[in-house]
This record gives C-alpha cells, sequence and structure tokens, in this order.
C-alpha cells in the first residue's frame, strides 16, 4: 500500500518522539512501575511489542499517565504494535493526550479528523488541530499547514 505524502508528515516523529520516554506521572512514585516501565521500553526496542503493550497497557490502569505516555500509546494502537488494530481506541488515547497539551498528539489528532481515523471525519476540526500544533512549534504541523496551505491556494488562488 502507497502512502501518501500527507500522511507520512503526519507520522513522520510519531516513532522518534514517543519511543524512548520512560516518563510517566504517578499519583505515587513506584519503583516497581518505573521498573516495570523500563522493561516494558527494553521489550519495545527489541521489538517485542505484544510484550511491551501489555505492560503498558496494565500501568495506564494502575497510575495517572501523562500525555505522552498516552500518545505513545496511540502509536502503538496505529501501527498494530502489540495489538490489532483499533481505530476508535488510538483516537481516544491521542485525543487524551492532545486534550492535555501534547503537541505531537495535536497533530496525528489533527490528521485523524481529516481522514476519519477512529473518528467521524472533520475537516474543520483537522485543520484547527494541526494549527494548535503548529503554534506549539511541532515541525510536523509546521509542515502540513504549510502543505494545507499551498493546496489552498492552488485551488483558491
Amino acid at each position: 500500500m502507497k502512502m501518501s505524502t500527507y500522511r507520512k508528515w503526519v507520522l513522520c516523529f510519531w516513532g522518534m518522539n514517543l519511543m524512548f520516554v520512560p516518563s510517566l506521572v504517578f499519583a505515587q512514585r513506584n519503583d516497581e512501575a518505573t521498573e516495570r516501565l523500563g522493561k516494558a521500553l527494553e521489550y519495545f526496542t527489541s521489538q517485542k511489542y505484544h510484550e511491551c503493550l501489555m505492560i503498558m497497557q496494565d500501568l495506564e490502569k494502575q497510575y495517572r499517565l501523562n500525555p505522552r505516555y498516552k500518545a505513545y500509546l496511540g502509536v502503538c494502537y496505529y501501527y498494530e504494535w502489540g495489538t490489532t488494530k483499533n481505530e476508535t481506541r488510538c483516537f481516544e488515547v491521542t485525543r487524551h493526550a492532545a486534550l492535555k497539551g501534547n503537541s505531537q498528539a495535536m497533530n496525528n489528532l489533527g490528521f485523524f479528523y481529516n481522514t476519519g481515523y477512529g473518528c467521524t471525519e472533520d475537516k474543520a476540526e483537522g485543520r484547527r488541530w494541526i494549527e494548535k500544533s503548529a503554534k506549539l512549534l511541532n515541525l510536523c504541523a509546521c509542515r502540513t499547514l504549510a502543505h494545507i496551505y499551498h493546496d489552498e491556494s492552488e485551488t483558491n488562488p
């Protein structure tokens, strides 16, 4: 399957920005949970995605997690890493991270709204999220917005 240029830009930093994020915000700091997160990331880097996701889902149930971690879960659901395809869950965790201020999640949420991935297609809402992400200087969002402006200028000179 050929991937569109737009889709490539939107997804360009998902893995790079989120892959090695060991930060969790715990209601109560816990060495065992920190150790488990380290193990999950170890599984991820060795491409044992199912094991990684099982630990991360368990941690998600037990602790209040930061938005970047939620965005990371969205990546796993999007790429079907360690799980079956679940567009709705991917959209939900990405939306949660975006609402909490994660700029990459905002950009990804814009992509989801623009394409109807896990939600009803809504180009205006998609653009709003991409613009919000670009205001936070997210490089992917800035590039995506530049493409949108370029396409609009060609359509409506």
